[in-house]
């Protein structure tokens, strides 16, 4: 019972230490792809090219996002 018990506690620190690291994760390139958007949005931007720029970061943030969450999803089946 005592083993079982370290177990399980052992677990839940696992537990805590991947939600810590995968709310980072997700957080990153979803703050990333809301300023490019922002910027977007109130046209802070003064060329085409800076405008392709923030299109691009969030199209590649978007997929970088994608891929983690894809990635919980597979790790959730194991």
């Amino acid at each position: 019972l005592l083993k079982q018990n370290r177990q399980l506690k052992e677990l839940d620190i696992a537990k805590d230490r991947f939600i810590a690291i995968t709310t980072h994760e997700l957080r990153t390139p979803l703050a990333a792809m809301c300023s490019a958007a922002e910027i977007l949005k109130l046209k802070l931007y003064d060329t085409p090219e800076q405008m392709d720029e923030f299109t691009n970061i969030i199209f590649e943030q978007g997929g970088h996002l994608q891929d983690l969450v894809n990635d919980i999803l597979d790790f959730a089946k194991i």
